[in-house]
């Protein structure tokens, strides 16, 4: 299958815009969030943050088709633990299951190396085995995981050489 990655640029926002909001529908099979009165899902932590600094977006294409995105943050003042976040990921349904998520990740950690971390919902099992996975071949194992003291899943993991 023919896979490549662009970075989206302001141009694409709109673009990015109509992915997220497939992606949180995805969300409702175990979140109980509802569309605003315009059919659309609010997303107030993006809202005019898509290009902050610190922030990369990704687009996805398989076969020639617009596949899914991504937004990496890398904050300025990074936490201890890490300072490579997978804010967001998204691959759609088409193209789940035949390896392009697991190929995006390891795309997206080689063009960023440092220290990981990645945050699922503690409902949202598929993705919660999807990186468990994906980080688990990619680091040989060596990875840390918890629940942080919001009930998240998190992955953290280094990828930097030396």
């Amino acid at each position: 299958m023919e896979l490549h990655i662009t970075q989206a640029r302001e141009s694409d926002a709109a673009t990015v815009e109509n992915l997220l909001q497939l992606y949180v529908y995805d969300y409702t099979d175990f979140m109980d969030w509802d569309v605003e009165a315009d059919g659309r899902y609010n997303l107030p932590d993006l809202d005019g943050q898509l290009f902050a600094p610190g922030r990369s977006v990704f687009l996805l294409h398989a076969e020639g088709a617009l596949a899914g995105f991504a937004i990496i943050d890398q904050p300025p003042d990074p936490p201890a633990d890490h300072d490579t976040d997978m804010r967001e990921f998204f691959v759609m349904r088409r193209f789940r299951r035949k390896g392009v998520g697991a190929w995006f990740a390891r795309e997206l950690f080689g063009r960023f190396p440092g220290r990981w971390r990645v945050e699922q919902l503690p409902k949202n099992v598929a993705a919660i085995a999807f990186w468990r996975k994906v980080i688990g071949q990619y680091t040989g194992g060596a990875f840390r995981e918890m629940v942080n003291p919001h009930g998240i899943n998190v992955q953290y993991f280094d990828n930097r050489r030396g």
